[in-house]
C-alpha cells in the first residue's frame, strides 16, 4: 500500500512537471535580430530592415514599415522568403541623417499576432 502511495505521488509530481513545460504552441513568435538593431546609431544609412523571428511567419499577415523623426512613412515592399520563413525583410529608399522607428507586426504560422517597434539613428 506504501508503495501504491508513493508511485501515485511520484506520477502526479510528473503530471504536474509536464503540464508547467511551456509549449512550442502557446508560444508567439518573437523577433530575435533585426538589420539596423535596435537602438542603433549609424555613419552610413542602411539598403535595408530585416528582422528574424523565432519561427516560420505567415507571408500575407505580417507588415513592417519605417518611420522617420517626423512620424511621415517610408514607403516598404516588406517581402519574406522562402528560403528564409523567420525573416520579414524591406528594401530601403536612400535615407537621409536622423531617426528612424521601425513598426512590425508578425504572424506566425499559431495564428498569433505580435507588435513591436524600434528605432535607429543615422549620423
Amino acid at each position: 500500500m506504501r508503495r501504491l502511495r508513493h508511485l501515485v505521488t511520484a506520477l502526479l509530481g510528473l503530471g504536474l512537471a509536464w503540464a508547467a513545460v511551456p509549449s512550442p504552441c502557446a508560444a508567439h513568435t518573437l523577433p530575435v535580430r533585426s538589420l539596423p538593431a535596435a537602438g542603433a546609431v549609424l555613419d552610413e544609412a542602411p539598403r535595408e530592415v530585416w528582422i528574424r523571428f523565432d519561427g516560420q511567419l505567415e507571408k500575407t499577415l505580417c507588415t513592417l514599415r519605417v518611420e522617420d523623426g517626423d512620424g511621415k512613412r517610408i514607403d516598404l515592399r516588406p517581402k519574406i522568403r522562402g528560403n528564409e520563413p523567420a525573416v520579414l525583410r524591406a528594401a530601403l529608399p536612400p535615407l537621409a541623417t536622423g531617426r528612424y522607428r521601425v513598426r512590425w507586426r508578425a504572424v506566425g504560422t499559431d495564428g498569433h499576432a505580435t507588435v513591436g517597434d524600434y528605432t535607429f539613428r543615422i549620423r
